[in-house]
């Protein structure tokens, strides 16, 4: 059956939802970054378009970005802000890099 695969999916997306929301929740960030740190997490790979380097990069760095988040809801300062930038611009520079590794090796 076709429909088997956007089960699989589906069920994939809720149980990164039931582990992320909670974790956001607890840290005080709030349950709409657990679902985007999730869906950006886990969106392009479990849907096939890309693999596993991607997965690694994309895990580590939004790992790095999260915590560097976090950091500016702790300290609320200017300087902590421009981090936070900086560290979202590293993001979607590695990230877009992975992407295009995979893209690659796959060919």
């Amino acid at each position: 059956m076709g429909g088997d695969g956007f089960f699989l999916q589906a069920f994939v997306y809720l149980t990164a939802a039931v582990i992320s929301v909670p974790i956001a929740k607890r840290l005080g960030l709030g349950s709409v970054l657990g679902y985007l740190v999730a869906g950006a997490a886990i969106g392009p790979y479990f849907l096939g378009l890309v693999g596993t380097i991607y997965f690694t990069v994309a895990s580590a760095a939004g790992l790095w970005f999260l915590y560097r988040a976090i950091r500016l809801f702790q300290e609320r300062t200017d300087e902590a802000a421009r981090e936070v930038f900086r560290v979202s611009l590293g993001f979607l520079f590695a990230v877009f890099v992975a992407m295009l590794a995979d893209l690659l090796i796959s060919l």
